[in-house]
């Protein structure tokens, strides 16, 4: 009984002990995170009162564009390469338009003879690319053996998106 008694005790006094230590650290935080707020306000307030300042002989295009088809990129060519399971499909994308594009979507629809989608695969190009660029491409459309690739005769290639890139320019 008296072996109770002192473990009794013992998780009593551990209990208080566990309390005011998550008190005096809950407290701590909460001044600690007021006080970097408080500095993280004051500067991000002195930011905006002083107006945003590009560096000499510099100024950046900022807008948003969303892609449409008369962004300028197209796809110069493309060819198909079968193997078992998969259909890669090798390619070019030009850039005739004003703008530079990143993360460009290319998508593959799959056909079979009569005409019926049947499946679809697409891949983002990483990178950039400029006004006047020229880029190769590859998207694959893969399967298992359990999951083959259903069978098809035809496909239709297309840009699907593509990520409006702001040109830095001189002044």
């Amino acid at each position: 009984m008296t072996y109770l008694k002192k473990l009794l005790a013992w998780i009593v006094m551990g209990f208080f002990i566990g309390a005011g230590f998550t008190t005096a650290m809950y407290l701590v935080g909460y001044w600690a995170t007021d006080i970097y707020a408080e500095k993280v306000s004051s500067s991000m307030k002195d930011q905006l009162d002083d107006g945003y300042k590009p560096e000499q002989n510099e100024t950046y295009l900022m807008e948003y564009k969303e892609f449409s088809a008369d962004s300028g990129l197209i796809i110069e060519a493309h060819e198909p390469r079968k193997v078992p399971n998969s259909l890669d499909i090798l390619g070019k994308i030009k850039n005739e338009g004003v703008d530079a594009w990143n993360s460009i979507q290319i998508e593959v629809e799959l056909f079979d003879s009569s005409g019926a989608f049947v499946d679809e695969c697409s891949e983002y190009m990483n990178g950039s690319l400029s006004p006047g660029g020229l880029e190769h491409f590859k998207v694959s459309c893969r399967r298992c053996d359990k999951n083959p690739l259903p069978e098809f005769e035809n496909y239709t290639i297309k840009i699907s998106d593509a990520q409006f890139k702001a040109i830095k320019k001189g002044k």
